[in-house]
């Protein structure tokens, strides 16, 4: 009863706050302080009028949209539940930005401070702290965008920071040489140690949201607590709690994208890292990993890809750095990072990567490891329960064509690495740079598939290896989709089953929509590890190439008869139909929504026609061309192919007026080539022979002039909208790569190198782009490059 009547207290005052919640306007440009600042006509014009404003619980800032305000905000005030204090922006024009640094009394640690302050949210501003100038209170060595601390006697409730844009977060003083002692980050969260029993803290019910955060000399976001005095509360309380971290962007930061230490409860959902551990000017850390986990209590880092992590240390995609207690990696997506792929330091509980993709990760010389668990800090216990299962990986070369080598470092207790698919490309290897197992007994690696060059004494262990190539669809492109399977995989359905990992908050608060064991693949395919049967790897589907469906398993609608022939697939056919009657395909399975060839199977003696509908869609006629013979006679099937477009999941095909069908056929690879040697070459640009190359040529002297270029200038397809476009070439460094599309503006793509060159052996690179082609004829038209095989157009 009593904690009812709590719950309609606050209900009832929080309706108050909000019939009373007033709405304020700043404005640097037209403002004024002694305004009352009530209208977009007579604003405040200061961070420091606002900092000390009598704000209430339902309040809202808006700053004007354009303008700049130089100072810090430090808000004096809180919202309750149910009643924040917002601050946001008004008007047309770009987010109003928020500088703490040009101030007349010095730079500013923060450009927004909450110091014991609660319910605030902010939303569409843009921050940044570039500071040159000491100011008093504060050291040199800090710098942070927003600085959320709690040095009080009490619980820090409910932070929203929505749509931020954070940039350029440099403290005046800078020292590389102790990593641990750097302290920047674009928003940062910070709990000092509860010494007093009866006052414990924390900061909790933290939400960051599309936010975009680049250029810090440290982390994007980062969480620290000082922990507990003997005695005085518990892991919970002894940490930061509650933390929801989704659709985030982080690029170039020094450090890590997202550093949850000391934290309780933490989602990391759906954020891209691009280029963590950067040092772009000389005041940045250099080494970072996508998502960096520290002393925290159940997190799950979902849907997140990590791209060119960089660092002496760590510098994995996401890794598990020590102390933590149940930790999930999953449907993550990794490229090119410096340290590798899965990294569990020491004193960790169950830690789980599972259903990522892993591509070219590794490179480094020392630690650069495919799989590493180690005891780090070895004067900590090592870590238990680690588990590495439905992983896929692919190792070839770097950004600039060296072939990798990683290796493979476990020291752990009770380490399972599981159905993961290993595919390691001709030069590259895995495990012979670095292979020390420490685990003994208590490591189980089985029912792992390898292919390439991977250390005997890993795959020795493994006690139902099998030595087969995955058959990812396209080998090497850095793009989740290219890892999925062929259908032809021998990775397919021969899955062991797994008996996962506990996660005990699964399903409860911020983890409702997790689950402890997995239900799909990175993919969204179910997935059951209960049982056996499944796929190897992190794609769980049926398999990407031609499906064959045969007439006489469709449904017949009509007076339909089969017919017998031992040259019909499977030895039927459906007899001649037309008028009302028909062959309804109606489980027609795609993976993907988009473009599909399909085939259509007939037998005549003669050439006649086919009629098809797909789904709903207009009926379209082909004309099919006769065997000469019937079926019986010693007649073939013949094929007819039409690109068609289905929907994901289940789709119809509705076959009419036909001769004798056979099956169709669907396929997802609707690929049209075009060689460079058949353009139109300009300037000095001109063909020659390479046996390595699409159809024995290549074209040369391209340049890095614009009036040397290959005009590909009858480019077909069947509706507007954005293509896929695979350029192959070769360049023996990154390059630049010049695209105009139909006669517009140039736009200049970076290109890695491919290695060797033709004549030394080497094969072509491949570069994918997406272009906006009309439906009809297009011409694209390639310059910059040096040397150009041919440019393939997907649908």
């Amino acid at each position: 009863m009593k904690k009812l009547l709590y719950i309609i207290l606050i209900t009832i005052n929080a309706i108050g706050f909000h019939l009373h919640a007033a709405d304020y306007y700043v404005s640097s440009s037209i403002g004024n302080d002694s305004n009352d600042g009530l209208s977009p006509t007579s604003p405040w014009a200061t961070l420091d009028r606002v900092s000390t404003g009598a704000l209430l619980p339902g309040d809202n800032v808006y700053f004007k949209a354009g303008d700049t305000f130089i100072g810090q905000l430090k808000p004096s005030y809180s919202g309750v539940e149910g009643a924040p204090i917002s601050f946001g922006r008004f008007g047309e024009g770009n987010k109003p930005i928020l500088n703490g640094a040009g101030g007349a009394k010095g730079d500013h640690h923060a450009v927004i401070y909450i110091n014991n302050q609660e319910y605030l949210e902010f939303d569409n501003l843009e921050i940044t702290n570039d500071r040159k100038r000491w100011i008093n209170g504060f050291s040199n060595k800090e710098a942070y965008g927003i600085d959320v601390y709690n040095d009080g006697t009490e619980i820090m409730h409910h932070f929203i920071f929505t749509n931020l844009t954070i940039r350029d977060i440099f403290p005046v003083t800078f020292d590389s040489s102790d990593f641990n002692q750097i302290k920047s980050a674009g928003i940062n969260f910070k709990t000092e140690k509860n010494t007093v029993a009866g006052q414990e803290k924390h900061i909790r019910d933290v939400t960051v949201d599309n936010c975009y955060i680049t250029m810090t000399t440290k982390f994007g976001i980062w969480s620290r607590h000082g922990g507990g005095s003997d005695g005085v509360g518990n892991e919970m309380i002894n940490r930061n709690m509650n933390f929801i971290l989704t659709n985030n962007h982080t690029f170039k930061t020094g450090g890590s994208g997202i550093t949850p230490g000391n934290t309780y409860n933490v989602l990391v959902e759906n954020n891209l890292f691009e280029y963590p551990g950067a040092d772009e000017n000389g005041r940045m850390a250099g080494r970072g990993s996508g998502a960096w986990f520290f002393n925290t209590r159940h997190v799950v880092a979902q849907y997140n890809t990590s791209k060119h992590a960089r660092g002496s240390g760590d510098s994995y995609g996401i890794h598990i750095d020590h102390s933590n207690k149940y930790v999930l990696l999953q449907y993550n997506y990794s490229e090119d990072s410096e340290g590798g792929f899965a990294e569990i330091l020491g004193n960790n509980e169950y830690s789980t990567y599972r259903f990522n993709i892993s591509v070219n990760d590794g490179f480094r010389d020392s630690k650069g490891n495919t799989l590493w668990v180690s005891q780090y800090p070895h004067d900590e216990p090592k870590s238990q329960h680690n588990y590495i299962y439905n992983n896929s990986v692919y190792i070839d070369k770097t950004l600039n064509g060296t072939s990798l080598t990683t290796g493979i470092d476990i020291d752990g207790v009770n380490t399972y690495v599981f159905n993961n698919a290993f595919y390691v490309a001709t030069g590259a290897s895995m495990g012979q740079k670095l292979l020390s197992i420490n685990d003994g007994a208590n490591l189980d690696v089985d029912n792992n598939l390898y292919f390439g060059a991977v250390a005997n004494g890993f795959t020795g262990i493994d006690s139902s290896a099998i030595f087969n190539n995955p058959q990812y669809i396209d080998n090497g492109l850095l793009e989740p989709i290219a890892y999925k399977l062929e259908s032809t995989s021998p990775a397919i359905g021969t899955a062991r089953a797994v008996t996962e990992p506990p996660f005990p908050k699964a399903g409860q608060g911020i983890f409702s929509h997790i689950s402890a064991n997995a239900t799909s693949d990175f993919f969204g395919n179910p997935v059951n590890l209960a049982s056996s049967g499944g796929n190897i790897g992190a794609y769980n589907g049926i398999g990407i190439g031609p499906t064959v469906y045969e007439a006489e398993d469709a449904t017949l609608i009509g007076s339909v008869k089969l017919n017998q022939c031992v040259n019909y697939s499977g030895s039927s056919a459906v007899k001649s139909i037309n008028n009302s009657k028909k062959v309804a395909f109606e489980n027609v399975y795609a993976d993907l929504a988009g473009y599909y060839t399909l085939t259509i199977s007939t037998q005549s003696k003669t050439d006649a026609s086919v009629s098809y509908q797909v789904n709903s869609g207009i009926v379209q006629t082909l004309a099919t061309t006769g065997s000469g013979l019937f079926c019986f006679e010693g007649g073939q099937p013949t094929d007819v192919k039409a690109v068609v477009y289905l929907e994901a999941g289940v789709n119809s095909i509705i076959i009419s007026d036909s001769a004798p069908l056979d099956r169709i056929t669907i396929d997802p690879d609707v690929s049209v080539d075009y060689e460079s040697e058949n353009a139109v070459l300009n300037g000095t640009a001109n063909a020659t022979s390479c046996v390595l190359a699409s159809n024995g040529q290549i074209v040369k002297n391209i340049g890095n002039n614009a009036n040397n270029s290959v005009l590909f200038d009858s480019i077909n397809v069947p509706t507007a909208g954005q293509y896929k476009i695979d350029v192959y070439y070769y360049a023996t460094s990154t390059r630049d790569m010049g695209v105009s599309v139909n006669g517009g503006a140039i736009q200049l793509y970076s290109i890695n190198a491919s290695g060797n060159w033709c004549y030394q052996g080497g094969s072509p690179g491949r570069a994918q782009i997406s272009v906006q082609l009309d439906a009809g004829v297009n011409n694209i038209q390639l310059s910059h490059l040096t040397v150009l095989d041919k440019l393939t157009v997907n649908w």
